[in-house]
């Protein structure tokens, strides 16, 4: 069995959901669960309306991330009762977790206390596939659009001075990108700021 991390490879088995209504680890307080979310640019248009997409130096890659939250309190669109108040417009890394797709494969995080490999709860992974009611698009030719993504950092970085730096989330430094280049994702980019509060 493949693992990376917590994150365990979901091929020809079955995993059940009991849900986060009584889940007490929090993930969408950034004191205790997470607070920057990796991006692919086909993720932008599903994100920039509600967070922040800026970019990030994350195990030596340089990527578009999503801030979560300022890493010190919860998500701002957590309500009352731990309740999203986006929940249908809520952004990938948020509709598929615990799932998580990594080049052709998909992982379920066993560290997060409402999976099992048991029937309790409802299923999320049958034989190997995500149920339809946890499937999400992103998880489609998901190795083409890390390229797609590459592709696009890649023409990014050729110049650093383009970037400049507009805070610190979780010991991350993160940069908004200042240069010349443009085009949708950017665009998105741009738009996404209005919802930077570092």
């Amino acid at each position: 069995m493949q693992t990376i991390g917590s994150y365990l490879d979901v091929e020809g088995r079955d995993f059940y959901f009991q849900g986060c209504a009584n889940c007490d680890k929090r993930c969408c307080d950034g004191r205790v669960g997470f607070s920057l979310a990796p991006l692919i640019v086909d993720d932008f248009v599903e994100v920039y309306k509600h967070f922040p997409i800026l970019f990030g130096n994350v195990n030596d890659v340089f990527r578009p991330l999503m801030i979560l939250n300022d890493g010190n309190s919860p998500c701002s669109y957590l309500g009352a009762n731990a309740q999203c108040m986006i929940y249908e417009e809520r952004p990938p890394a948020c509709r598929l977790y615990p799932v998580s797709p990594f080049f052709d494969a998909v992982f379920v995080d066993s560290s997060c206390p409402s999976v099992s490999d048991e029937i309790i709860g409802e299923a999320i992974v049958q034989e190997g596939k995500v149920v339809e009611k946890f499937y999400h698009k992103r998880l489609e030719h998901f190795s083409d659009k890390l390229e797609r993504t590459s592709a696009f950092m890649k023409r990014l970085v050729e110049n650093i001075c383009d970037f400049e730096m507009v805070g610190n989330v979780s010991g991350v430094l993160l940069y908004r990108y200042v240069g010349e280049f443009d085009n949708e994702w950017l665009e998105m980019h741009r738009a996404s700021l209005q919802h930077l509060q570092i």
